[in-house]
């Protein structure tokens, strides 16, 4: 009854293991393909600046690099005695 019970919940798993599938990719948006155009939204005129100092802020000064570096200063400072 067990080995019945296996095979009756085993078989159709196995089919669909089987089945061919086909992937088909697509993108969410439609970007213009021109050369240097590899950006998901507007970045010419006022939005070009407005990014390039959000980016810059964010990675250099206040998040992903800025953070670690202040912490790696303040413990080498520790460190050599300094603070």
């Amino acid at each position: 009854m067990l080995s019945t019970t296996i095979k009756r919940r085993a078989l159709p798993a196995l089919r669909l293991a089987r089945a061919p599938t086909h992937v088909v990719s697509r993108r969410p948006y439609h970007v213009e393909n021109r050369l240097g155009n590899n950006f998901p939204f507007a970045y010419d005129g006022p939005s070009k600046t407005r990014f390039t100092i959000a980016y810059w802020g964010l990675l250099g000064g206040v998040g992903f690099l800025g953070i670690p570096g202040l912490a790696l200063w303040l413990q080498m400072g520790k460190h050599n005695g300094q603070l």
